[in-house]
């Protein structure tokens, strides 16, 4: 995503109907919390964010897709504990 970085709750304020409908589960996380960095490509629908629970390290975490026919069922994905180990892991930080 391109900067300036928007939280979740920045776009529903703007009238971002991908998040007014309520596909993100809106009861997992706080969406003042949640930053938007990136998603995983045209027509993904499935945006990553940098969510802010703990204000000095925040955790990585993606959009999982769910549901059973009848009931949509998403939910938030942690993939790293901290930024540090996510930047490590695509290779865009050295190990210390």
């Amino acid at each position: 995503m391109p900067a300036p970085f928007h939280t979740i709750a920045d776009e529903v304020s703007g009238g971002n109907s991908f998040w007014i409908h309520g596909v993100s589960n809106r009861t997992q996380i706080n969406y003042s919390l949640a930053t938007i960095i990136a998603d995983f490509g045209h027509g993904s629908d499935s945006p990553i964010i940098l969510y802010y629970a703990k204000l000095d390290s925040p955790s990585v975490m993606y959009l999982r897709w769910d549901g059973n026919g009848t009931e949509v069922c998403h939910e938030w994905v942690e993939t790293h504990r901290t930024f540090d180990e996510f930047a490590q892991a695509i290779g865009i930080a050295a190990l210390e």
